[in-house]
């Protein structure tokens, strides 16, 4: 999600309540002139100026929650006007319509048909004027360069040249230029390299979306594209009938009158998940502080069991579009556990994968024991949230070693932020094969919503308090 993208959604919810407030107001104003001008009286039921602010921005903020329920304020949507006005009108007649159902029902003393009649007038202008600029603002950032997707197409033949030519009379796009199967330079081409050198090419290059011209690949080096595409944070998109997929992982959209489909690595983007990062910041903040004294006593404690260890232990992770970041726990393990990990590699319960599991594991400290079986080893990893390297709920954080050895569609992990907690960990973590892990962290990857999510948050505390007993029961 681009800056711009926010900052155009936003805009348009700023403007949209504004310019209804007005509408509200104008209406009003035009009422008390008109009783004025003929020297009438104006009804008892007309509430006073006032009064009707507050009702106004009331009204107005209920509309904002019509507008965005009937899917107006969508993030990488791009209507043309027509269709813009359409909608507009439709949800913002719906939403008149409900605030009279509800004037019914509440038994609300109607002040003014004329009010609400003039109200939906002046607020639907008013509302086509807010989109105009808005659109104007936004054309005049794209010429300047600001805000344009950097694109690049894959194969320049018949519908790789239509394609750029798309994009070079569109404002909203910067063509960089050609991968081709095999690189044969032709004058005025932009061809920047072959298929197989696009790994390195967007190491060079920043690109935001990959177009796939025609069907010219085997199925096998498209996947690898895609992987590296959603590992990288590139949007891949096609043309119909280019290649088969499976359709139920993909957006449609139109540039020019020209269908476009889009292969989404999750459905983990628009507003759910912008309400995911600010539910993450929201709930990281509100633990933090609740839970600050369990955190210092945890420390307290480390520290007391061997002064010479640190409290903290951080270890390399990789984390969202391959970045790496430093994963903090509290420390359960003797200092040098590193080291002997390599010693004990022979010893590995979890065969046939990249981890490593140990029954009892010598590594692992008296009191660190209690902290894994309970997981409030992990409860550092707040600061991670915090920091925007984790989520609460999200695939299991990748040490670099295990991600190297990842197939090419485990990779599809890395193109979002790993959790504290995750549908693989609520599902049996310690006790799956590395195959059954990876089929539960990318079924959640396909599958994923706001309430998946919120499942696999609740069902964690379920889990320790059953391992807490069962401690108490070995002890």
């Amino acid at each position: 999600m681009k800056k711009i993208q926010l900052i155009e959604v936003f805009g348009r919810m700023v403007i949209d309540t504004m310019m209804t407030f007005f509408g509200l107001l104008i209406a009003y104003g035009v009422r008390m002139v008109w009783y004025e001008t003929f020297g009438i009286a104006p009804p008892e039921t007309l509430i006073s100026f006032e009064g009707f602010i507050r009702f106004s921005l009331n009204v107005s903020l209920f509309l904002l929650l019509i507008f965005a329920l009937n899917g107006r304020y969508k993030f990488g949507v791009d209507q043309k006007i027509r269709e813009e006005w359409a909608n507009i009108l439709w949800s913002f007649s719906a939403g008149f319509a409900l605030l009279i159902i509800l004037f019914f029902f509440l038994k609300y003393q109607f002040f003014s048909r004329f009010i609400v009649g003039m109200a939906w007038v002046c607020g639907y202008v008013l509302l086509l004027c807010g989109r105009i600029l808005i659109r104007s603002i936004k054309q005049q950032a794209l010429k300047r360069g600001k805000g344009r997707d950097r694109v690049l197409i894959l194969g320049n033949n018949k519908v790789g040249k239509k394609i750029s030519q798309i994009l070079n009379d569109d404002v909203r796009f910067n063509f960089i230029g050609f991968l081709t199967e095999k690189e044969l330079s032709k004058k005025g081409e932009k061809i920047l390299g072959s298929y197989d050198e696009f790994e390195k090419i967007i190491e060079k290059e920043s690109i935001d979306q990959l177009i796939l011209a025609g069907d010219d690949l085997h199925n096998k080096s498209i996947q690898k594209i895609i992987q590296l595409c959603h590992i990288r944070g590139i949007q891949f998109q096609f043309f119909p009938d280019a290649i088969d997929v499976d359709l139920t992982s993909v957006q449609v959209s139109v540039i020019q009158d020209q269908p476009l489909i889009t292969i989404l690595n999750t459905r983990m983007m628009g507003w759910g998940l912008l309400i995911k990062t600010i539910a993450d910041y929201i709930i990281a903040i509100v633990a933090g502080i609740m839970i600050s004294p369990i955190l210092a006593g945890i420390a307290l404690k480390i520290k007391m069991s061997d002064p010479k260890s640190s409290v903290i232990y951080t270890a390399d992770r990789v984390g969202k579009n391959g970045k790496y970041f430093k994963c903090l726990k509290f420390r359960s393990m003797v200092e040098n556990a590193d080291e002997l990990k390599k010693q004990l590699m022979e010893e590995n319960e979890r065969k046939g994968g990249v981890f490593f599991k140990m029954k009892d594991d010598p590594r692992v400290t008296k009191f660190g024991k209690f902290l894994r079986h309970t997981s409030l080893d992990e409860l550092p990893q707040i600061w991670n949230v915090l920091r925007g390297e984790m989520s609460w709920v999200g695939p299991r954080p990748h040490l670099p070693e295990e991600v190297k050895r990842y197939t090419d569609e485990d990779r599809r992990l890395i193109g979002v932020k790993p959790g504290m907690t995750g549908f693989a960990q609520i599902n049996g973590l310690s006790n799956l094969s590395f195959e059954e892990e990876m089929k539960f962290e990318l079924y959640y990857l396909k599958k994923w919503s706001l309430w998946l999510d919120l499942i696999i948050f609740i069902k964690p505390v379920g889990i320790v308090l059953r391992r807490r007993n069962e401690l108490k029961s070995t002890q």
